[in-house]
């Protein structure tokens, strides 16, 4: 048994190219090892085996090796079956690991020497997930500081395998969204998810650096779009990592939902987040069109508890364009009594109106009260879209029965577009106040006010 020489690789590798200037190599053997380059070898380690091929000599050299890791190490070598064995120690790393080894020959007559290497690469340990998740599809949108318990700035962001959000979802698409909070973006041109590690946050609590359990969850919608899969389920711990690359921004996620089940997800990509203070996504003035428009007017009563009479209005257009609008008359006002008429002025309070106002448009969980949008073919709801924040709304009752509705309203734009609309006809109505007949306003678990509307992702 010939010694074992371990040596550094590239001392190895420059021993076999070593040459004293005018002096020709009389005679060069040559070693091929014959594995398949790179070595793959499992986390749990064990031994490995490099088979070796010579030629071009007599026999009865040397072999010797360099390894780049002291992760491997030497067992032995069989001459005769030119195999040279080595012992991997386990990957405790859930991230593989690489090294080299050179092998050496030396003729024993000294008539030469030849290298060969090889590249080993050593699995990382599986990651103990339920679900382990790379997203294709990032969407994100401020919201500014108006949610923060002490000024933090609110940022939402869903991951996801397929396009989509709020209605607009793919059938069969996975979908996580999170509501973290932190500080408000350097450049508001170009907003970005601060950079840092953001914990699991207590419930009904902002702090910065931290995800909220109620609106922190996961889903999978079903094949055909219609409902889901897997149920909304609501994390209850982890850790969101967000750091970035140059325009690269890098997140990982390790999380718990409702069911205990674990979660690892990851992304990398384009980071940008839209500026959710402004909803409007339109870009000039709309005249609705208002022909062939269906409207209906829904009675609600006394909705907001403030001794007014609430209406909702539902327009939809042929085209898909649609206009809705909450708007609140005198008290005493019954369905028998038809729409009410007279102007409507955007109210200045929060989530509802007094009378002879409309009530902005906002978003919680759905875009609620008074909006313009479109909807495609599914009842998807569609840019252009817009609330209704300034202006007024005319109801005019017609001597023959029929009511015009006239529109002329601003949106949130710093310059605000207008939307107008004129339509007359007769609309049908539908009575929904006895959902709403109780002496206190009606809470939904997380403590917000509950309203109307298709709930959308936000």
């Amino acid at each position: 048994m010939n010694p074992w020489k371990i040596l550094s690789v590239f001392a190895l590798l420059a021993a076999v190219s070593c040459e004293r200037p005018g002096e020709e190599t009389a005679f060069t053997p040559e070693i091929t090892i014959l594995n398949d380059n790179p070595i793959i070898v499992p986390d749990e380690g064990g031994g490995m085996t490099i088979s070796c091929r010579v030629t071009g000599d007599e026999g009865g050299g040397e072999i010797s090796a360099a390894v780049s890791a002291e992760w491997i190490s030497y067992l032995s070598v069989d001459y005769d079956s030119m195999e040279v064995f080595f012992e991997i120690e386990e990957n405790a790393s859930t991230e593989s690991r690489n090294a080299e080894i050179a092998i050496l020959y030396t003729s024993a007559a000294g008539k030469g020497q030849a290298g060969d290497t090889v590249s080993v690469v050593q699995e990382g340990m599986p990651e103990n997930f339920d679900y382990v998740f790379k997203a294709e599809y990032f969407t994100g949108e401020y919201f500014g500081i108006q949610y923060g318990s002490n000024g933090e700035a609110n940022y939402s962001m869903i991951l996801a395998d397929a396009p989509g959000s709020g209605q607009n979802l793919t059938p069969g698409g996975v979908y996580y969204v999170f509501d973290l909070f932190s500080t408000e973006p350097l450049d508001m041109n170009g907003i970005k998810l601060p950079e840092g590690t953001y914990s699991f946050g207590a419930a009904g609590e902002t702090a910065s650096m931290t995800f909220t359990p109620e609106y922190s969850y996961w889903f999978k919608v079903n094949g055909n779009g219609t409902g889901y899969e897997i149920p909304v389920s609501c994390f209850t711990g982890g850790t969101v990592a967000v750091s970035y690359e140059g325009d690269k921004c890098d997140i990982e996620a390790e999380l718990v939902d409702g069911d205990g089940k674990t979660h690892k997800v990851s992304y990398g990509g384009d980071g940008l987040f839209s500026n959710g203070l402004i909803e409007s996504s339109l870009t000039g003035d709309v005249e609705v069109d208002c022909s062939g428009m269906a409207v209906e007017a829904i009675f609600y009563g006394d909705y907001y508890m403030n001794l007014t009479t609430d209406w909702y209005i539902v327009m939809a257009s042929p085209s898909g364009e649609v206009l809705q609008l909450d708007i609140c008359a005198e008290e005493g006002g019954s369905i028998a009594d038809g729409l009410p008429s007279g102007v409507f002025t955007a109210s200045t309070a929060e989530f509802g109106a007094n009378e002879g106002e409309f009530v902005p448009g906002y978003v919680d969980g759905a875009y609620q009260s008074c909006w313009y949008y479109n909807e495609d073919g599914r009842g998807n709801i569609t840019d252009p879209l817009a609330p209704l924040m300034s202006g007024e709304i005319e109801i005019i009752s017609n001597a023959d029965g029929t009511y015009t509705i006239k529109v002329d309203c601003g949106d949130d734009a710093s310059a605000p577009n207008r939307i107008k609309a004129h339509w007359t006809g007769t609309p049908s109505y539908s009575d929904e106040s006895f959902l709403f007949s109780v002496v206190k306003p009606v809470y939904d678990p997380v403590g917000k006010a509950y309203h109307r509307n298709v709930d959308v992702v936000r």
